[in-house]
């Protein structure tokens, strides 16, 4: 096993949240996911129309480090249209990200009541969920979320760190080797696989892993310290 504590090395859990995951809306207020959704969108009220400028502006804010403005335009958006599962799961994000855990917890629980299965909001209710060590919670929310899209990188990347950090560290490999296969170009998901195959004794694989870490993020200070420790340790096997 590495000698490292039980967290060093491991990257965070990462929510849906950014580019990649909070959906710019057009005037319906209906998320732009393909053209052709957008062949059959209606405009059902100026309400709604308005609702979708806030969220907009809060996801420009957002992205642009203005979390409590943000904030605020969501709310706004949500006073407009409250049953609006991305505006309380974006709105999640930004509270947990501010320490105000119960007030993200409630817009996580909001929008799962409003669309039970809706990926994002029970992705991120799990990070929720093992902040309040609650892991046994928080894989059930990551497992329903992967029912519903069950090659998100993201998702299975945190699934494997709940497991990895409560030694369920088999299953672990599994998610995380699942995740490199969705994400090959992902190198935190790369680190924390060879972490977890140090810890079982795995060091050939797990100095394979780092390696293609650094070759995805070269010089990263923490993927150089793990192949050191993995390196060192296969040595003193010979």
């Amino acid at each position: 096993m590495l000698a490292l504590p039980a967290a060093a090395g491991i990257v965070s859990f990462r929510k849906w949240f950014g580019d990649a995951t909070i959906n710019e809306r057009v005037g319906s207020a209906l998320v732009v996911a393909s053209a052709v959704m957008l062949c059959n969108l209606k405009i059902v009220s100026a309400a709604m129309i308005s609702s979708a400028t806030h969220y907009n502006l809060g996801v420009t804010l957002a992205a642009n480090g203005s979390p409590a403005a943000a904030i605020g335009e969501y709310e706004r958006a949500l006073a407009l249209n409250p049953t609006d599962v991305d505006t309380h799961s974006n709105l999640g994000v930004l509270e947990a990200a501010r320490g105000n855990h119960e007030a993200a917890l409630k817009h996580y629980e909001a929008a799962l009541l409003i669309a039970p299965d809706y990926a994002p909001a029970l992705n991120n209710l799990g990070i929720e969920l093992v902040t309040r060590g609650e892991s046994g919670s928080a894989l059930s929310a990551f497992r329903h979320a992967l029912v519903t899209d069950p090659n998100n990188a993201d998702t299975l990347f945190n699934l494997a760190n709940c497991l990895a950090s409560i030694g369920r560290l088999d299953e672990a490999i599994t998610e995380y080797q699942r995740s490199v296969r969705v994400a090959p170009s992902k190198p935190e998901v790369r680190n924390n696989l060879g972490i977890t195959l140090a810890r079982v004794g795995r060091l050939d694989e797990a100095i394979e892993q780092f390696n293609s870490a650094l070759i995805l993020r070269p010089n990263w200070e923490e993927a150089l310290q793990n192949r050191d420790h993995a390196e060192r340790l296969r040595r003193q096997r010979h």
